[in-house]
């Protein structure tokens, strides 16, 4: 298992070393004017959270040259959604389902009555058996490089001092190791008790957010470091604090993962947003769906990136145009 290089050696292995397996349906050869494919989505949080957005706006883009279809379902109340969303797409007539497998004692006891009809199913945030490709986190380690961030940060900033919140999402299992990588992460740099995380919380979504962070604001006014699980919580958060005027605090910092537009605009307005780290999930999910598409037009499985992880790269506005160049 390798993480996530690029276009160019996924390419390349794929040439070389790919390896023949099952024919997913009928197929189509690329180019050739066959029937169309259909393709499904389901994932939570696919109309909210910019870096889905930004993956499915590229994987639309891909399927209108192509002339495939998109189909997109939102998983609005979580893993409970599951069940219905894949029976829909199964009826909808999808060759490909990409799932986020926010439980995978909910999907697993479905995989065999897709494969058996012929479906090509790739997994996104969690491995599970049956799926043909799958792009995931080492939850862990994402939140440990978060936590080390805003360490770092606290460390330069007040010497080490200082009370920090994380904002995360404990209801399952890959997320929970996320916060507590960040635990650990913070601590390595800033330990005890010169540090103390003041809470952790539910925090992920906008709503969830907001409340969190004015909480936060209401209970601990002279907090130093926000950590969120990803992109859409800071956002909130920075907003937050925005408005009770706390937007360009010299010893109050906001890190996450991933990075969007938004996430972009707000660390180049030189406030509080100061870093995130880059797991390049858009491109590992349109990536992930590209090969899924080659694996059911030619039958030959890629098992070189059968489990792909995300990329982890620290993005701070000091080398975001760097970053952004490369």
């Amino acid at each position: 298992m390798r993480r996530f290089n690029g276009m160019f050696i996924f390419v390349a292995v794929l040439l070389l070393f790919a390896i023949p397996t099952t024919v997913f349906g009928r197929g189509k050869q690329e180019g050739s004017g066959g029937d169309s494919l259909k393709i499904g989505i389901a994932m939570q949080s696919i109309s909210t959270n910019p870096i889905f957005i930004n993956a499915v706006n590229m994987i639309q883009k891909e399927c209108d040259e192509q002339g495939y279809t998109l189909i997109a379902k939102e998983l609005t109340n979580g893993a409970e959604d599951i069940p219905s969303a894949l029976e829909n797409l199964e009826i909808a007539g999808c060759n490909i389902i990409i799932i986020h497998v926010l439980s995978a004692d909910t999907v697993a006891p479905l995989m065999g009555q897709l494969k058996s009809k012929g479906i090509l199913v790739a997994a996104y945030d969690t491995n599970v058996e049956g799926s043909t490709y799958c792009f995931m986190a080492d939850n862990y380690q994402v939140g440990y490089n978060i936590g080390k961030m805003a360490g770092d940060w606290l460390k330069k900033t007040t010497g080490g001092k200082g009370t920090a919140a994380i904002l995360t999402y404990d209801l399952t299992d890959e997320f929970r190791k996320r916060g507590n990588g960040m635990e650990d992460g913070f601590y390595e740099i800033c330990p005890q008790p010169d540090s103390k995380i003041v809470i952790r919380t539910a925090g992920t979504w906008v709503d969830e957010a907001t409340s969190a962070t004015e909480n936060i604001l209401s209970a601990y006014p002279d907090i130093n470091v926000i950590m969120t699980l990803g992109e859409l919580g800071a956002l909130t958060s920075y907003e937050v604090f925005k408005a009770a005027g706390k937007g360009k605090e010299s010893n109050l910092g906001i890190f996450t993962a991933e990075i969007t537009n938004p996430g972009i605009a707000a660390m180049r307005d030189g406030g509080i947003y100061r870093g995130t780290i880059s797991v390049e999930l858009d491109k590992g999910l349109y990536e992930m769906f590209l090969r899924s598409v080659k694996t059911y037009q030619t039958g030959i499985v890629d098992k070189e990136y059968a489990v792909t992880y995300f990329p982890m790269t620290q993005v701070t506005l000091e080398n975001l145009d760097k970053y952004l160049a490369d």
